[in-house]
């Protein structure tokens, strides 16, 4: 198994104990690409102009990871 693969499976498994740079891998496999950061909110876009925001804090809250997860297509 892959390694974005484990981690996609671990946010899918207990979304409360996963760490931001887990989020923004599974966000950048996804299509999503950081375009900016203001103070702690990290904002990504794919290449249909959808905008995420997660911010960077460890854990992720529970909602960001979940809101990844539907954006993976999971």
């Amino acid at each position: 198994m892959a390694k974005i693969e484990k981690i996609i499976e671990k946010m899918k498994r207990n979304p409360k104990g996963i760490t931001f740079r887990e989020v923004k891998k599974a966000l950048e496999y996804a299509g999503y690409s950081e375009i900016r950061i203001v103070g702690s909110h990290h904002h990504f876009r794919n290449a249909q102009g959808l905008l995420t925001t997660v911010k960077r804090e460890n854990p992720v809250h529970r909602k960001a990871v979940e809101d990844a997860l539907r954006r993976l297509g999971v």
